[in-house]
Formats: C-alpha cells, sequence, structure tokens
C-alpha cells in the first residue's frame, strides 16, 4: 500500500508526506476489503481489468524500445556494489511472487489438475520474457546512471515524451493497484 502512495506521489506530491502517505494506505486497505465484501465476481474483474491494463504500457516500452538494445549496454552493465545489487536481487523476486496464488482458487476449478500446472508454467515463460525484455529495454533507454525511482516512466519520456512519462508512472500506479486487488482476493481464500 505504501508503494502504491508512493507511485501515485508522482500525481499527487503532497502524498508523500507522512500522514497523507499513512491515510491513504489505509484507504487503498479499506477500499479493497469493500470491493470483496461486495462480491468476488466483481473484485476478480477490477483485478482482470487492473492486469490487462497494467501490461500495456510494459509492452508498449517493449515495442518500441527493443530495437534500442545493443550488446554493448547490456555487456556493459554490471552492479556498482553488493548495497545496489543485494536490493535490486530482491526487487526482481517480489516482481515475480504472485503466480503461486493460481492455486488458490483450484478447488473452484474445472480440472485443476492440468489447468494449475499449465498456468504456472505459462505464467512464468511469460513473465520471465517480458521482466528480461523490460529490463533490457530500459537499461537500453534509460543509463544507469541516470535512472531514478521511476525508470519506467523515465523511459517511457525517452520513447514517447512527456505524454509517454505521465502515462509510464499512470501504469505505475495502475501495476501496484492490480498486485493490492489480487492479493485482497487471493489472501482471505488462502487463511480460509
Amino acid at each position: 500500500s505504501h508503494a502504491l502512495v508512493d507511485a501515485m506521489a508522482h500525481f499527487l506530491p503532497f502524498m508523500a508526506e507522512p500522514i497523507p502517505k499513512r491515510v491513504t494506505a489505509v484507504l487503498v486497505i479499506a477500499g479493497f476489503a469493500w470491493l470483496n465484501l461486495k462480491g468476488v465476481q466483481g473484485a476478480g474483474r477490477v483485478s482482470l481489468g487492473l492486469a490487462i491494463t497494467k501490461t500495456l504500457p510494459v509492452l508498449a516500452i517493449i515495442l518500441f524500445g527493443v530495437t534500442k538494445i545493443t550488446p554493448d549496454i547490456l555487456s556493459g552493465w554490471r552492479p556498482e556494489s553488493a548495497k545496489t545489487f543485494t536490493p535490486s536481487i530482491l526487487l526482481f523476486f517480489y516482481a515475480y511472487v504472485g503466480f503461486e496464488g493460481l492455486a488458490t482458487p483450484a478447488g473452484e476449478m474445472k480440472n485443476p489438475q492440468t489447468a494449475v500446472p499449465r498456468a504456472i508454467w505459462m505464467t512464468l515463460v511469460f513473465m520471465t520474457l517480458i521482466y528480461t525484455l523490460i529490463t533490457a529495454t530500459t537499461l537500453a533507454l534509460v543509463p544507469p546512471s541516470e535512472a531514478g525511482s521511476r525508470v519506467l516512466a523515465q523511459a517511457g519520456t525517452v520513447l514517447f515524451g512527456p505524454v509517454g512519462g505521465t502515462i509510464l508512472a499512470a501504469g505505475m500506479v495502475l501495476s501496484i493497484t492490480g498486485i493490492k486487488s489480487a492479493a485482497a482476493l487471493a489472501n482471505p481464500r488462502r487463511i480460509f
């Protein structure tokens, strides 16, 4: 929830302040709780819509920026120190979590013995491809020395100008909202 508020601060800078940040984080949690209490089908539709919407800006960067990738750019990248490498690994790990949630509603699926493993493998293959391409593309578009905390927005600005940066910053908000939505939908079922 705090990561979502940090992403929203790109558009509303006052949200970076401690009190608005905490209040908004609690409101996000309460909002998803309310959505799930209204019904799982509606919450599922919201989660699916967010998943599709958040993927489009990332695919646009890959599609239009992949031609900027050169062997020199990729071979020249290396972590500066363990101080930067370890947090990067943790961020990549976080990026890949969530696929295990596919098994949560298995009892409600038709043929879960084949559907769940197939869904997990497809997710791993496609997400590995997407994360590899988006990482290589952003490295090609934004030099590591210039990369900030919103590097996708920076890459969008390089490719599409200020409007592209704004669209990608909004995509980050949608992405984190999608993660929250999926977690709010799946976690109560895990506990149950």
